[in-house]
């Protein structure tokens, strides 16, 4: 470079006239030759061939408009040939060790990225990482204008980066067409042993974490940050003071940092009665339901996916069997998850951990709360499903959690569970002491220590109602902001469930024998507080928030229960002149409009339990359920079932009269027998079935198709 500024002068002529070469390879021409827009006579290479080191010899080349002056090998390679006073070659070890910085720094951000990505991971006990919509915003063009012109970066939203999963985890990307793209880690479980896998499940999002509100995806439902905000506004106002669990405090993407599935959970809750968006609960059915299997199967666990599984099986997904519900095996699968992590010893967690664990107050609280909320669920859902409860084995705990919310609670968070705990505490010892009675030869139970009994679990029922408005006032004096109407609905809704807990009790009056001592007094106290269910119900219904729209599944089997009860007791011979019987089937035929009303989709168990009860409404023999005699009210088919054995019982004596009837109707048309015709019969004149006078019009009326091909008979 230094020796080809060592040419002569413009106005030298022996210089001119000759040639001489230069240590960069570059021929000097002839002053004489030049043309004026030639190069100076000062002797350079262009860059290209600078960078490369090889001889520039420039050319004149004509064009179009002018003459260009390019080097040989530029004009070849049609590269851009020009010269800069200040370019210098770059060699390409320091370029090389550029890079090789570069993939550094990158691979240390990433690093970054991956332990952040993993720490929400955790806490979310691995779930399906569902993807994003990209968002390009101004930081990324920063972060891509300031990388290298050689590298490309494709920067995607931080919940897509995929990190190596635990054991036996699976991290999915959803797209939005519905695609998923799942990778499964394929070491076998205890083969080997990696430090990370006993690593403590973060109990809360990494500090210095934000959550920038996104829309987001889940197979075929792609939601917009407004939308999102509006279901869990949804969520708070009409299904939350059901069932106070979550922290409302919370923004829905916090949540979802923490928990995809509770997330998911809580929006599909809250599409339920969606009617702006009516097909978004079938598309979230499938996906929520496979999600929740993955993170099941997923170790280690977290309270957000113990909350999560308590709301699915507090507000179930539609089906149309309760063979299918799987909300009986998921409560035994939310208690064992709770009991493994050390949620029913929350003082005590470090004992179910190994690595450091110290809860703070509001962890604690929030822990036990949980656990509070997973024995009432779990209580009210076996119940219903009229199976042994796990309050058996874990009843103790609920009196210690409750000692504890006293020293770290608010007498306002206290009286969300305190009252529930005594009604499912009372419920479970009503269990315990009638259904494991001693039984004589004729596999009766002994009716006379059952009286003792009886006696002593209504009087305890009547001072747990006695509470009821302590801790009610309690909750007014703490709280502003429960006061008026949303304070009379809470105490309303405390009544409804100690009527159900009463309704418990007195539904195993269906057991005794008739020849017993107060039998029929006992089944008139029975028929009077299955009426009270259903009169309750109707009430809280006519509220703001509206009971049969937002009211969790297992009301509805207690509610199912009650109408029933009235549907028997009423339809019996004996009992119709002891009990208002005209009353009572203006209740059944509301409690079918309240079923209705309970339905979330076409043929979910609601929709048929209430198509069944207006099937018995419209027999011409109403003793066809209810019997003719004192006798008949006993329960003799089902009767392991607790208190809701009389809605099975009720099931197995509709399929038989059905398949009769179907049977019947065979024959008749095969030998031109009795008429549709002759079984009509007067139905009543309630609001209800009123005008109607056949069982036809009760089949157009409620919509019901009696073909024996189109019926499920697994009710």
């Amino acid at each position: 470079m230094d020796s080809a500024r060592t040419a002569t002068s413009q106005g030298d002529d022996c210089s001119s006239s000759r040639t001489t070469r230069s240590r960069s390879g570059v021929t000097s021409v002839n002053a004489s030759e030049k043309t004026p827009g030639d190069v100076a006579s000062r002797r350079k290479a262009c860059n290209q061939c600078k960078q490369q080191k090889l001889r520039c010899e420039y050319v004149s080349y004509e064009s179009r408009d002018q003459m260009q002056i390019r080097c040989r090998r530029c004009h070849r390679l049609d590269l851009e040939c020009k010269i800069e006073e200040g370019f210098r070659r770059t060699r390409k070890r320091r370029r090389s060790a550029d890079l090789e910085d570069e993939i550094h720094e990158l691979k240390r951000q990433l690093n970054e990225a991956q332990t952040r990505s993993l720490a929400i991971s955790h806490a979310s006990s691995g779930e399906e990482a569902v993807a994003e919509w990209t968002m390009t915003t101004e930081m990324n063009r920063r972060h891509l204008d300031s990388s290298s012109n050689n590298t490309i970066i494709a920067y995607q939203d931080d919940s897509t980066l995929q990190v190596a999963p635990l054991s036996g985890s699976i991290d999915a990307i959803e797209s939005p067409g519905g695609d998923t793209i799942t990778t499964e880690q394929s070491r076998a479980p205890g083969l080997t042993t990696r430090p990370e896998i006993d690593q403590q499940t973060p109990r809360r999002l990494p500090r210095g974490s934000f959550n920038v509100p996104r829309p987001r995806v889940l197979g075929n439902a792609v939601l917009s940050v407004e939308e999102i905000e509006d279901l869990f506004q949804i969520f708070k106002t009409y299904y939350h003071p059901f069932l106070p669990l979550i922290d409302t405090m919370r923004t829905p993407h916090e949540y979802y940092e923490l928990s995809g599935l509770l997330f998911w959970v809580i929006i599909s809750i809250a599409a339920r009665r969606l009617k702006s968006q009516p097909t978004l609960l079938p598309k979230l059915a499938r996906k929520v339901t496979d999600l929740l299997w993955r993170t099941v199967r997923t170790t280690p666990y977290s309270v957000y996916v113990v909350q999560a599984i308590a709301l699915l099986c507090t507000w179930p997904f539609p089906t149309s069997s309760s063979t299918s519900d799987p909300t009986f095996v998921l409560t035994g699968l939310m208690i064992q998850m709770g009991v493994q992590m050390g949620l029913n010893r929350p003082v005590d967690a470090q004992d179910f951990s190994k690595a450091p664990l110290e809860l703070t107050d509001t962890e604690l609280a929030e822990w036990t709360r949980t656990w509070e909320a997973c024995m009432i669920i779990s209580q009210s859902a076996t119940i219903g499903c009229g199976l042994q409860t796990p309050l058996r084995q874990y009843g103790s705990d609920i009196s210690q959690g409750d000692g504890i919310r006293n020293n770290i609670e608010s007498a306002v968070d206290n009286a969300n569970f305190r009252y529930n705990l005594m009604i499912e505490t009372f419920r479970s010892r009503v269990t315990m002491a009638l259904m494991d009675q001693p039984r004589d030869a004729r596999h009766q139970p002994a009716t006379r220590e059952r009286l003792i009994l009886y006696r002593l679990l209504n009087k305890e029922i009547t001072e747990i109602e006695g509470k009821n408005l302590n801790i009610s006032n309690a909750t007014g004096q703490y709280n502003t902001q429960f006061q008026g109407p949303q304070l009379t609905y809470r105490i309303e809704v405390k009544k409804w469930h100690s009527t159900a807990a009463r309704l418990h009790l007195h539904a195993f009056y269906l057991f005794d024998h008739a020849s017993s001592e107060g039998y029929e007094e006992r089944i008139c106290a029975l028929y009077v507080t299955a009426s009270s269910l259903i009169d309750s119900s109707r009430m809280l219904d006519e509220r703001e928030v509206q009971f049969f729209d937002y009211c969790p599944f297992f009301c509805y089997q207690i509610f199912v229960c009650a109408s029933m009860i009235v549907l028997r007791i009423a339809s019996n011979g004996h009992f119709r002149s002891l009990v208002d019987t005209t009353e009572g089937m203006k209740l059944v035929e509301a409690s079918i409009a309240a079923l209705r009303k309970m339905s979330v989709v076409n043929n979910d168990l609601p929709a048929r339990l209430g198509d069944v009860i207006g099937f018995f409404c419209a027999l011409p023999d109403p003793t066809k359920i209810g019997g003719t005699s004192v006798e008949d009210i006993q329960l003799k088919q089902v009767r392991n079932r607790l208190s809701v054995s009389v809605v099975h019982d009720c099931l197995v004596t509709w399929r038989r009269h059905f398949m009769a009837e179907t049977e019947g109707s065979a024959q008749r048309q095969q030998g031109g027998g009795l008429s549709a015709s002759s079984f009509r019969t007067p139905v009543g004149d309630s609001p209800y079935l009123g005008g109607l006078s056949s069982i036809g019009d009760a089949q157009n009326m409620f919509g019901l198709d009696f073909s024996f091909d189109n019926w499920d008979f697994s009710v």
